[in-house]
């Protein structure tokens, strides 16, 4: 019974997806042509696990000093970008959450560990806080500066959405972006949800913020004639107010193991890894 549920659950699931493909195809095209990595000059650098657990920072713009805060949410099993982050910035207090661990997976001074989760709003009952009601339950202050890791399962959006970045000192986020092909809870109205939320949310966060690095998951996509959409998009985001430099568009290809190894990879301008 249970293999007759998955196979018809995936039946509907990929009906579903074949329907949005081809009357909403214009819709993700949208989404795609917003997403084009547009500075050069800055140094990139990896910090974490190669393939699933890297991100990109531009290192020339951090400051490494006391006033500077990393904020990372979504731990799980892998703590390699906080580790590198501390020995690359020795004066930067680290602070990680997530709330469906109860410890790190390896002990380490280095890194503040707490179980709760950002959200775009205070969820008591699933431990999810605004940024703010963090930074406020850290002990913390508004006239910090923070740098955010976020990869936090398609609760980004709800963040991203609700935000003041305005009231908040946040130069650089490093974020991986979840364009589920269900949102939850499981509708079927995903092309709705899909370009009035994510489309208006993301167009609303490049206002302010450049895409100074862009990195494909290649676990899951979405197979177009012209171009592939990635389910799982890593960004690293700059903003603006703070890089005064030519801006370029920069369509180099940065030296990033794909996060699936025995499946094709796929980079900007996003095409399976035969037509790059």
């Amino acid at each position: 019974m249970k293999k007759y549920l998955v196979k018809l659950f995936r039946g509907v699931r990929n009906v579903v997806i074949s329907i949005n493909k081809t009357i909403f195809r214009q819709r993700y095209k949208n989404i795609f042509d917003l997403i084009t990595p547009n500075i050069i000059g800055v140094k990139k650098e990896v910090f974490g696990k190669q393939g699933d657990g890297t991100y990109i920072l531009p290192v020339d713009l951090i400051e490494d000093t006391e006033n500077c805060k990393l904020l990372s949410f979504g731990i799980s099993n892998d703590i390699s970008f906080e580790k590198d982050f501390n020995n690359r910035f020795k004066n930067i207090n680290i602070y990680a959450f997530d709330p469906t661990i109860d410890e790190l997976p390896e002990k380490n001074t280095g890194i503040q560990f707490f179980k709760i989760g950002l959200a775009g709003r205070n969820i008591n009952s699933k431990g999810l806080f605004t940024l703010k009601e963090i930074i406020q339950r850290m002990g913390l202050s508004y006239e910090h500066q923070y740098i955010l890791k976020i990869d936090i399962e398609g609760w980004e959006w709800e963040f991203l959405a609700e935000v003041d970045f305005e009231s908040l000192d946040i130069p650089i986020i490093a974020i991986e972006l979840h364009f589920s092909p269900f949102p939850r809870p499981i509708a079927m109205n995903l092309p709705y949800t899909f370009y009035k939320n994510k489309y208006k949310i993301l167009k609303k966060v490049l206002k302010q913020y450049y895409i100074h690095h862009v990195h494909a998951n290649n676990d899951h996509y979405t197979e177009f004639d012209e171009f592939v959409f990635p389910t799982f998009l890593e960004l690293t985001l700059i903003r603006k107010n703070i890089y005064h430099k030519e801006i370029i568009s920069d369509i180099r290809r940065f030296n990033e193991k794909p996060n699936k190894i025995n499946k094709p990879d796929f980079q900007y301008p996003f095409k399976m890894s035969s037509e790059v």
